[in-house]
């Protein structure tokens, strides 16, 4: 990530758990959804990446979304202390 950042802008969204815990899960799983068919989309059209900060849950951690190699896009707080 930090390196596909260099010379990029960088939106970072953190804390978005208050308003994902007033939502009914099917809105929940809407929104992982649109996150997932639309992330390149956001990335070309607004040229940033962009990074949403979620507390862990075993609905966050069941989820599949994939860069366009396969690699999960979900990232826990220790694969950062990992780089360095």
């Amino acid at each position: 990530m930090i390196q596909q950042s260099q010379g990029q802008s960088l939106l970072v969204v953190d804390r978005a758990d208050f308003l994902l815990d007033t939502w009914r899960k099917s809105e929940r799983q809407d929104f992982f959804r649109f996150v997932n068919n639309q992330w390149n989309s956001y990335q070309d059209g607004m040229k940033a990446k962009l990074i949403v900060g979620l507390q862990t849950s075993q609905e966050i951690e069941a989820l599949k979304i994939l860069d366009s190699q396969g690699q999960s896009r979900i990232f826990r707080l220790h694969d950062f202390n990992d780089i360095g």
